[in-house]
């Protein structure tokens, strides 16, 4: 039977017969697909593997919180009283999942600081084995055997124990002893300015066998400082180190201090060392090293001197004259201008200045160019030449040079900043066509340079007066003020009056506060003449200091006061203690020293000044 056109076919209807013929239908056709996928007919489109996916899933798994080993040696064991050794500790997990203690439980004759910690990974046949170290600086003074017991650390959130390690501090140094394998860290400056790069090495000498071992992971520790990581060199010279001529692995770069202070830096790295008891396919091992710690001075920059184009540019730079790539051009086509300076500081980049704002010219941003060294300069930092490059496009004729552009560096050693302005160069500049919008766009950042830097001028030889005489004095910006003067005025008239009403009325505030000026000044000289042991004097004026105390409570003239009348101030308790036994000692003597007919004999009297300062402390506060 032939099919059905389409013209003919009947659909069915919305009802419950029509449902279930479509649900058959879509069931038969979905059966039918899998039919002819199965059979090949229909080939599905598989997307191509991603290439960077591959390659990680083609490197080893990381093994990471199983078989956690925790291992603590001191190198060296044995060190002479005044020296130190480093504990190492080394656990086989990653840094983020140790909990490490801030301090370590230790005896008392041993000084413990931490040094460094780092992590590296260990290529393995079948897996990547995370290791972690941890360095501290032990330091003995005493002769003896010193134990560091274990103890707990968190890993990957289980207990670990740490094994103990016996530390032995001799009197005097044996030539069996082997000095500790460390790194030493040497600073080409250490007085510099903020923002001055300084040359580096660190330096790892070969051991007794003059074996070389290379350094990986290196890194300086420190706040504030930035290593250059594109000026690293390493190399093998043979230096006389520690007394003897021996290989030394340097590895050298370049720091930047960024703040300002006194920096303690230090040096880190991985080496390898041969392992006590090594397994198949590993004979050595990962080793960290530290370096004392060596004192940066930065310095920040003066703010006073500083010329225009400064960008951070410090140390010794010589201007090299600039190269245009073409000396005829036509309005509209651009020039090259290729500028160069000579680092005699070892600076291998800088920071170009901005282009300057003309109307005449469209200049672009400086692009660097790669640093090389000075012809017939030494391989190392010093002579060094940076250059970097403008493109200028002329927006008009007839101009013959190009402009200025203002440049200045800072000379550590001058202590000053120094002009490297970039001179102007001869061009010629044809008739040609420029764009409109390149003009436009010129002139508009001229403008907005312009107003930003615009400054008032001296006009006058001598400054006028200012303001508007045409102006109405009620727009003025004082009219109001002036209309609140007289107010002022008679509120502090009216205050004067009744202050002094008060006073009149209460002439004991009078008293009170010139007796509290009288005997400010007469404790002045009470002291002074305690300093200088003079012992009449000082009798005078703590008499003189207690009667000036105690006139405003009767009233009465201080010189007509008494012992009897200064005790009567003061509580029961004082007028009975060693404060009485005080007045009268002080008031005897000077009764004998104006009345008696022989001098009173001296000494014994200064010991009684604390007490009395506090006695007149306490009439102070009474007045």
């Amino acid at each position: 039977m032939p099919p059905p056109d389409a013209s003919t076919v009947q659909l069915p209807q919305p009802g419950g017969a029509g449902r279930r013929i479509c649900r058959r239908a879509g069931l038969l056709g979905a059966i039918g697909a899998g039919l002819l996928a199965s059979t090949g007919v229909v080939t599905a489109q598989v997307p191509a593997p991603d290439p960077l996916l591959q390659l990680m899933l083609a490197q080893p798994p990381m093994e990471v919180g199983t078989n956690v080993t925790v291992t603590a040696e001191l190198d060296p064991p044995v060190i002479v009283a005044g020296g130190h050794s480093t504990y190492r500790v080394t656990i086989s997990a990653l840094d983020d999942s140790i909990r490490w203690p801030v301090d370590i439980l230790a005896p008392q004759e041993l000084t413990l600081r931490l040094s460094s910690r780092a992590q590296i990974l260990e290529p393995a046949p079948d897996r990547i084995r995370p290791f972690t170290m941890i360095n501290h600086l032990v330091a003995a003074t005493r002769v003896g055997t010193y134990t560091i017991p274990t103890f707990k650390v968190q890993v990957y959130g289980r207990s670990v124990a740490v094994p103990a390690v016996t530390l032995t501090v001799v009197a005097q140094p044996s030539a069996a002893l082997p000095p500790p394998q460390q790194l030493y860290l040497q600073l080409a400056e250490t007085n510099v300015y903020c923002g001055q790069a300084v040359d580096f090495q660190v330096l790892l000498p070969a051991a007794s066998n003059n074996l070389v071992q290379a350094l990986t992971q290196v890194q300086l520790n420190g706040d504030g400082l930035l290593v250059d990581q594109a000026t690293v060199r390493q190399r093998v010279q043979p230096l006389e180190f520690l007394g003897r001529l021996r290989p030394v692995y340097i590895y050298e770069s370049t720091l930047t201090p960024l703040v300002a202070g006194r920096l303690n830096v230090t040096a880190q790295g991985f080496t390898t060392a041969p392992r006590p008891d090594p397994p198949p396919g590993a004979s050595s091992r990962y080793v960290l090293l530290d370096s004392d710690a060596v004192t940066l001075q930065v310095e920040p920059l003066p703010r006073t001197g500083e010329l225009p184009g400064f960008t951070g540019a410090i140390g010794k730079f010589a201007a090299l004259p600039p190269r245009l790539s073409a000396d005829v051009i036509r309005v509209g086509d651009t020039v090259k201008m290729m500028v160069a300076f000579e680092s005699r500081t070892g600076a291998r980049r800088l920071v170009p200045p901005p282009p300057p704002a003309v109307t005449n010219w469209q200049i672009y941003p400086a692009v660097s160019e790669a640093s090389f060294p000075a012809p017939g300069a030494s391989p190392n930092l010093s002579g060094t030449i940076v250059a970097f490059s403008y493109t200028l496009i002329p927006l008009t004729h007839h101009l013959t040079e190009t402009p200025a552009i203002p440049f200045s560096s800072f000379d550590p050693e001058a202590k000053r900043y120094v002009d490297l302005t970039i001179l102007p160069q001869p061009i010629r500049v044809e008739a040609g066509a420029a764009s409109a919008e390149a003009q436009a766009l010129a002139q508009a950042a001229a403008a907005g340079r312009t107003e930003t830097g615009l400054q008032l001028g001296a006009v006058a030889a001598a400054p006028g007066r200012s303001g508007n005489p045409f102006a109405a004095p009620q727009l003025t910006r004082g009219f109001f003020g002036l209309q609140v003067l007289p107010f002022a005025v008679l509120a502090a008239l009216g205050y004067g009056a009744r202050r002094r009403r008060y006073l009149e009325r209460h002439p004991e505030v009078v008293r009170r506060r010139r007796a509290r000026r009288a005997l400010r000044h007469e404790r002045r000289i009470l002291r002074a003449a305690a300093q200088a042991n003079d012992e009449a004097r000082f009798v005078r004026s703590a008499v003189q200091a207690l009667r000036l105390a105690c006139a405003p409570h009767f009233p009465a003239a201080p010189h007509a006061l008494v012992s009897r009348d200064i005790l009567e101030v003061f509580d029961e308790a004082t007028r009975t203690g060693r404060a009485a036994e005080m007045v009268r000692a002080l008031f005897a003597q000077t009764d004998a020293a104006q009345f008696g007919t022989t001098p009173p004999p001296a000494g014994g009297l200064l010991h009684w000044q604390p007490e009395l300062q506090l006695l007149l402390d306490v009439l102070e506060a009474k007045l």
